[in-house]
């Protein structure tokens, strides 16, 4: 069957396919003939086709197909058939009428058991709620979906959730953990998507991440990669959105002549295939660069356009709908329960009076019981609230550090701006990435349930990818990593974090000049009562000048002093660097 379970995420992207006149054409004749089986199929494939060019179309065949699975009575049949009208019915408008059916399929699925389809249907309504504006909702179904896909082995599911995730953590400002999510979805698709589908989804859930963060220059790498893409399978509304953020990052650098270029190209293509919600964000895009410019004839008439189309979108109507039909769902769960414990109930008086003769003993053996052990549990209880709370503080505390370092992080982003000598700026921006890099490993305490250590292989994989995207906007750098999962204590972790940022900071910025490409290795294990570090890479190495009176030389020195570690130092065909560092702390 051709109908896929759709994702969405950032801008407003979806993955569908350009209507095929041809195929449908063969589709419509293919009905003539078929067996009920095949026209089951055919009518569902139609529904598809259809449904986001020709919705009312869309709409016809779905039902179509729905009866002709209640005629054969076939549960499994019924359910595709109700899916594939969810959809169409999202698309149309009907949010109560989808959300029924979604709700009506996921039950379903709980009671059949089936796993796989019950994690697409979590997605879809996950789907639903997010763009209805409900982002709690979403991310409770978002959930659902991965950790079934998750226990299920699919990590494909698992990647198009985590883009869904992000979504949400951009929608609350929360653009590292939104990077991050992405990331993981990017390690997992890379070797698995061979139709690169979700690959084209991360590139451009990317792009609309750094525009969030306005850095626009990586914004325009992931953008060009997404258009590519999506040009090359014929995904018009994927095609659109990539455009309005092409429009946004040259209007944000000031190049009002390739903004307008790419306003054009948007809506030639628009005369082709067009979509209510991204022709709204285009005009409100284009509204506010002809404002920019000057030209407010023109941004008085985009504005006016996306006024039009945001009357028309009564979205605040769609969250109360879904919200209410979620809530009667719950409660029709909760009315079988409590049938269910009625039967029990009824079941149960025959045997009431051999139960009350064995209770009573067993409530004068538990008395007993309870005299003994009660001073005990109360101490328990006092014991386990206590570490409770503590642990709870603990949190706070390494996020208040966490958040007060990043407001230190910003400021000094901020006071890079007026510097205009480039030895104070280069020594305000190592200052940022100091800092930053401590800021990591309190994120990651508040983070994990293990308060007193963080794992070594997460952290350093963070944190080179964070300098990496601070330093080189390009891809031409590789990290390779031989990290063991030890769990090193916080005393430990924060000099070898400094370390770490100065040595991957130093091969960022004077190993690979002109853009050139590399490959920075980092090693981190545990061997013979010593923790071996090394960072070595392969670029042009010292210039033979002495570096030991910089600032990153000495602290370097300090830091591998406090750990009671030898530092070795070797330029051939590029640089290494080695402590074996004696003082440590593991988890």
């Amino acid at each position: 069957m051709k109908y896929i379970h759709t994702f969405f995420f950032t801008i407003g992207a979806c993955l569908v396919f350009a209507q095929n006149q041809t195929l449908i054409d063969s589709l419509r004749n293919s009905l003539e003939g078929s067996s009920q089986a095949e026209k089951q199929q055919l009518l569902l494939d139609l529904s598809w086709e259809f449904a986001y060019s020709d919705i009312d179309s869309g709409e016809y065949y779905g039902l179509r197909g729905l009866e002709l699975a209640k005629e054969r009575n076939l549960p499994d049949e019924i359910a595709k058939a109700k899916s594939m009208l969810a959809i169409v019915y999202d698309i149309q408008g009907k949010v109560e009428e989808s959300a029924l059916l979604y709700l009506d399929v996921a039950k379903f699925y709980e009671t059949n058991n089936n796993q796989a389809e019950l994690s697409k249907t979590y997605n879809n309504l996950g789907v639903l709620f997010y763009y209805n504006g409900d982002t709690e909702k979403s991310f409770e179904y978002y959930k659902k979906s991965i950790d079934i896909d998750a226990a299920l082995g699919d990590s494909l599911g698992v990647a198009r959730s985590l883009i869904n995730l992000a979504a949400i953590a951009n929608t609350y400002g929360e653009w590292e953990k939104a990077f991050r999510y992405l990331k993981r979805g990017e390690k997992i698709a890379v070797f698995q998507d061979e139709n690169g589908e979700v690959i084209r989804a991360i590139n451009e859930a990317l792009a609309n991440n750094y525009i969030y963060q306005y850095k626009y220059d990586s914004a325009l790498i992931y953008l060009n990669k997404a258009i590519r893409a999506f040009k090359q399978v014929g995904d018009n509304h994927s095609i659109l959105s990539n455009l309005n953020g092409m429009i946004i990052v040259w209007r944000e650098l000031g190049n009002y002549t390739k903004a307008e270029n790419y306003l054009i190209e948007a809506e030639d293509l628009a005369t082709i295939y067009d979509d209510q919600y991204l022709r709204k964000k285009r005009n409100e895009i284009a509204a506010e660069l002809f404002d920019k410019k000057g030209d407010y004839q023109k941004a008085y008439s985009y504005l006016t356009k996306y006024l039009a189309d945001n009357d028309s979108i009564t979205s605040n109507e769609r969250i109360r709908i879904t919200s209410e039909l979620e809530e009667k769902y719950q409660a029709e769960q909760k009315e079988n329960e409590i049938a269910q414990l009625q039967i029990q109930q009824q079941q149960s008086k025959n045997q009431r009076n051999v139960l009350l003769l064995i209770s009573a003993l067993v409530v004068m053996g538990a008395i007993m019981l309870y005299i003994l052990f009660r001073s005990k549990s109360k101490a328990n209880a006092i014991i386990s609230k206590s570490l409770a709370e503590k642990e709870t503080l603990l949190k706070e505390i390494h996020h208040r550090v966490k958040n007060n370092l990043q407001v230190v992080s910003s400021l000094l982003s901020m006071q890079s701006r007026f510097i205009t000598d480039k030895n104070a700026l280069g020594a305000v921006n190592e200052g940022q990435s100091r800092v930053e890099s401590m800021a990591l490993i309190h994120q990651k305490l508040y983070q994990e349930n293990n308060l007193s250590g963080v794992n070594a292989k997460e952290y350093i994989e963070d944190l080179a990818e964070i300098l990496k995207n601070s330093y080189r906007t390009d891809s031409t750098i590789e990290f390779k990593y031989d990290v063991e999962d030890l769990t090193i204590d916080v005393d430990t972790i924060i000099p070898i974090g400094l370390i770490l940022n100065e040595l991957i900071c130093n091969s960022l910025k004077h190993a690979y000049p002109n853009e050139s490409e590399g490959t920075i290795s980092i090693k981190l294990k545990e061997e013979n009562k010593q923790l071996h570090l090394a960072v070595t890479d392969n670029g042009v190495g010292s210039s033979g000048e002495s570096s030991e009176k910089s600032f990153g030389m000495v602290l370097i020195d300090s830091l591998a002093l406090k750990l009671k570690a030898t530092l070795q130092i070797t330029s051939d065909k590029g640089t290494s660097t080695i402590l074996n560092i004696n003082k440590y702390k593991l988890v």
